[in-house]
């Protein structure tokens, strides 16, 4: 019955969720063309898992997680695109 907490526009995770909507092809887009071709397509892979879920790195590590294929390199790109299209991490 209640109706959630703080914020202006829904939960904090959906709204974080939102905020990635977009983000390839847009001037935060690290992923596309990265240096290393695996971890541009390891990087999408994890940004769709965040949206997915409405979540990003703080709540959703499972998404990043190493033991799914997920090297460092994509990490480091995958929270360059989230810091830059939802803000802090």
């Amino acid at each position: 019955m209640g109706t959630g907490g703080g914020g202006t526009g829904g939960t904090a995770p959906q709204t974080q969720a939102d905020c990635l909507v977009g983000w390839q092809g847009s001037s935060c887009d690290t992923c596309t063309g990265a240096d290393a071709p695996d971890a541009g397509a390891s990087c999408a892979e994890v940004l769709d898992c965040f949206a997915a879920n409405h979540c990003g790195p703080a709540s959703c590590h499972y998404c990043e997680a190493p033991d799914a294929g997920v090297s460092d390199r994509a990490v480091e790109l995958e929270r360059q695109v989230f810091a830059c299209k939802c803000g802090a991490l």
